[in-house]
């Protein structure tokens, strides 16, 4: 998704290219759409298709998507996307489409490839925005853990410092691509290119002294992964609902992790925390739903 007012919002899916017929088919990618478009008003939220898709006439998910103004569904074509850029070449190979996790590492390049062309904030789609980002930074990155760095939200400016870092994580991305390794291509470039950036691998450090990154803000874990993969079904426990909503009070997102859990659909009026969230951040999805929410 992106947003252009002095940057953007962008987003696509963590677990391969979306189509108009996924968005439509899944409530939980739409919402993650409508909470980004709810929380950034003045921004325009483009989601970018990596491939062609056909829309039905009427669709009440796609429409209610879509009675935001700010929100523009995009098609992209990766090899004419990447032209001019520093994967250019490297794209018209085969080591992307032979990779074991060819959808994942397509993403991984897209987000970066459109950061460097235009700036912004990028939202994976199984990510559910809790809060405005337009008063931080325009260059952040999130820690996951205290030795990694997540992928699934960034932040980087059009012009100076974010395209310079966009430009050094796309070099990184194709010289030391690894088709066979799942994090090597995403977070684990973000952390080697940081790690460059501010003259140390430690996480630690680059959240708690921001001028070692030269402007480059680290949220800290609870910004963007409060609730890590691990322990992702709270998500989905109405038991522990109250105490999982009160972790997420400081959270500016919610990541599902949905290519670990995956258990739709859920009753638009079961009590789990991920309902709750849906029912506030993407209401105008919610209320198109029906009876499931998948």
């Amino acid at each position: 998704m992106q947003a252009n007012s002095s940057r953007s919002t962008l987003s696509a899916q963590s677990s391969g290219t979306p189509s108009a017929s996924t968005i439509s088919s899944s409530q939980g990618k739409a919402c993650s759409i409508e909470s980004a478009a709810l929380h950034h008003s003045s921004f325009e939220v483009f989601v970018l298709f990596a491939c062609p898709t056909i829309r039905k006439v009427s669709d009440p998910i796609i429409e209610a998507l879509l009675s935001y103004n700010n929100v523009k569904l995009r098609y992209v074509n990766l090899w004419r996307f990447a032209e001019g850029t520093p994967i250019e070449d490297w794209i018209k190979k085969t080591d992307l489409f032979l990779s074991r996790y060819q959808m994942f590492h397509m993403s991984d390049m897209l987000r970066i490839l459109t950061l460097y062309r235009f700036g912004g904030i990028y939202f994976d789609m199984d990510v559910v925005v809790l809060r405005s980002f337009e008063n931080e930074p325009p260059n952040f990155m999130g820690a996951e853990t205290s030795k990694s760095i997540g992928n699934s939200v960034i932040g980087l400016e059009p012009n100076g410092l974010g395209h310079k870092v966009a430009n050094e994580i796309l070099i990184d991305f194709y010289k030391n691509y690894v088709g066979h390794k799942w994090a090597h291509n995403g977070p684990q470039s973000l952390v080697r290119t940081m790690t460059a950036v501010c003259g140390t691998k430690n996480v630690n450090l680059m959240r708690k002294e921001p001028n070692r990154c030269q402007g480059i803000k680290v949220f800290d874990i609870n910004a963007f992964y409060e609730i890590n993969w691990i322990q992702g079904q709270l998500f989905f426990d109405e038991k522990h609902a109250n105490q999982t909503l009160r972790r997420l009070t400081n959270s500016y997102v919610i990541h599902t992790w949905n290519h670990v859990f995956n258990k739709w659909p859920y009753s638009v009026h079961s009590k789990i925390p991920y309902i709750q969230l849906a029912a506030k951040h993407c209401p105008r999805v919610f209320a198109a739903t029906g009876k499931l929410f998948t």
